[in-house]
């Protein structure tokens, strides 16, 4: 997948520049029209995009999950899938691992709040900006259900993911709340070979 695809998709979803962007939630004629969207009316060069590695089906997971946020849940995680598919003309079949974890995520997202709510300290999980929040699921995921994956491999993707798509900066905060998580499950920051997209089991 094109690093310009997915910059493509985080511009009309986010910007890591506005803290607050992810606290705007669209409303129901947003998610109508999106929904909506005629087949082909966003067409990039007519090609067809499809994740080639683990980071690829990390960012699509991020983009997946934020826009099931900013739905409040009240769409499916199917049908955000399909306008994916159509308005940014990505291949990606029901069995793709971005969206089997997509649906793990979304499903346990209240699970791994709880996991993630101690380790903040000082701070409440409402105050966390939308990004990182998402950011911190996705890995807290990977930790707790994915245990063949390395921990240091699964902190350090996320890093990238923040620098890419969170708020400013908070790839150091989540670094060091990953860090904790890690005491609190004890696992080992051990390094280890991350496992090809067809490798990703989803229990």
């Amino acid at each position: 997948m094109s690093k310009e695809l997915l910059n493509d998709i985080d511009s009309d979803l986010t910007s890591s520049d506005n803290p607050q962007a992810c606290s705007h939630k669209v409303s129901e004629e947003d998610i109508k029209r999106d929904l909506e969207m005629a087949e082909g009316s966003v067409d990039y060069e007519n090609e067809s995009f499809e994740p080639q590695s683990m980071r690829d089906v990390r960012a699509l997971v991020f983009q997946f999950v934020y826009a099931a946020e900013q739905f409040d849940y009240s769409v499916s995680i199917e049908s955000i899938i399909d306008n994916f598919r159509r308005g940014f003309n990505l291949n990606i079949s029901d069995d793709n691992a971005a969206i089997r974890i997509s649906k793990e995520v979304i499903k346990n997202k209240e699970e791994l709040d709880e996991k993630v709510s101690p380790l903040l300290k000082n701070w409440k999980i409402d105050r966390l900006g939308c990004c990182t929040l998402l950011i911190l699921r996705i890995a807290m995921w990977e930790l707790l259900y994915n245990k063949e994956l390395s921990p240091a491999i699964v902190i350090n993707e996320a890093i990238e993911l923040a620098k890419s798509f969170g708020e400013k900066n908070s790839y150091k905060f989540i670094n060091g709340i990953l860090d904790e998580a890690l005491n609190s499950l004890g696992l080992q920051k051990e390094q280890g070979k991350e496992p090809s997209t067809d490798e990703i089991l989803v229990k």
